[in-house]
């Protein structure tokens, strides 16, 4: 078994709850990424926006079209 830390990504990039949903489908567009973290102001992973988030999905910022149920791994 690979132990997850051969193959994490380390330099994540993550949105904010107030980032624009047009900033987050040209950052997830030019980066050639399907999602992101949504992060609150402490740091904390509140969310998880995908590109299916963005085009399915009415609303104005992150904080509108993120998914709240995040699986996570250590």
């Amino acid at each position: 078994m690979i132990p997850v830390k051969e193959v994490m990504t380390r330099n994540v990039i993550t949105f904010r709850e107030d980032t624009p949903v047009e900033e987050i489908a040209q950052t997830l567009s030019s980066r050639r990424i399907t999602g992101a973290p949504v992060v609150a102001g402490d740091g904390l992973v509140v969310g998880i926006v995908s590109e299916v988030d963005v085009f399915s999905k009415k609303g104005a910022v992150a904080k509108d079209i993120m998914s709240p149920h995040v699986i996570s791994v250590t």
